[in-house]
């Protein structure tokens, strides 16, 4: 089944399905069936992509949220946090890059279009939907079962950064991201 074919549900039905193992119909059935009393349905097609990912023992779940990797074409981990300066009253945004996926920032497609500062990662090759990159850089049981994790909205300000591997060029006119791989410089 490619990725394209797989069903998507929620987190909600993932975590319902996470502790299951769909081996054989009868355990199958038993899920549907429980499903149809525990959970909440938002159409007649959520429901028949809940029963496809049941039958397939085989899912994605779309969160709508991306994660900029700076450093995928590296084959590294370099993701951008986003945090709001100490500040209260500016409300700047500090953008910084860490390795722990846990601690990046999520942004939907509308902030990918509207942050002007992060344009340059507005691409296919640093970009990575949340549940790829917990699956592959993270814990998908710890995810599945945190319900406060989120980014929030992320405000558009001038970009500074940190990081112990990624620090920011102040000595230039448009900001870099030094790390220890590589430099980034964005406009």
């Amino acid at each position: 089944m490619t990725e394209q074919q797989k069903a998507v549900i929620t987190k909600e039905q993932a975590r319902f399905l996470a502790h299951l193992e769909l081996k054989s119909y009868a355990v199958k059935m038993d899920a549907i069936a429980r499903a149809n009393t525990e959970l909440t349905f938002q159409s007649d097609y959520d429901r028949e992509e809940f029963v496809k990912a049941v039958m397939a023992d085989d899912w994605v779940i779309d969160t709508g949220h991306y994660l900029i990797n700076v450093l995928a074409p590296l084959q590294e981990k370099g993701f951008i946090t986003a945090t709001t300066n100490n500040n209260p009253l500016s409300g700047e945004v500090v953008y910084t890059v860490t390795a722990d996926v846990a601690k990046a920032a999520l942004f939907t497609e509308v902030e990918l279009g509207s942050i002007k500062a992060l344009q340059p990662y507005v691409k296919t090759e640093f970009l990575i939907a949340e549940y790829d990159a917990i699956k592959r850089y993270g814990n998908v049981m710890d995810w599945l079962n945190d319900d406060g994790r989120g980014a929030g909205t992320v405000e558009e300000s001038e970009p500074t950064f940190s990081d112990e591997s990624a620090e920011a060029d102040s000595g230039s006119e448009e900001p870099t991201v030094r790390h220890s791989k590589a430099s980034f410089r964005i406009k």
